[in-house]
């Protein structure tokens, strides 16, 4: 488990970097990469907004080249930073 902190307003949740990490496996979230900007403790991270038409979440990360080479590098499991979420009722 990893917490982040953020800031809620009526259009969108903003959340901060960090990685206050709780678990058993390192996912290499402190690694960076020397050609493209590093998230920074502190910083602004992304932003995720509600589309009422769909009822999903759309993410938008402030720092797309890291996230995609960190999901890229996340080989055991489909993508650690998604872009989107949509609810899916099982019933």
């Amino acid at each position: 488990m990893y917490k982040y902190k953020f800031e809620l307003d009526s259009k969108e949740i903003a959340y901060y970097w960090d990685y206050d990490m709780d678990c058993v496996y390192d996912r290499k979230l402190k690694q960076t990469f020397k050609s493209i900007p590093n998230p920074e403790i502190g910083e602004k991270f992304a932003t995720i907004r509600y589309n009422s038409s769909d009822t999903s979440l759309t993410v938008k990360y402030l720092y797309p080249e890291w996230v995609k080479q960190i999901n890229n590098s996340a080989k055991d499991i489909d993508t650690l930073f998604p872009t989107h979420l949509k609810y899916q009722s099982k019933w």
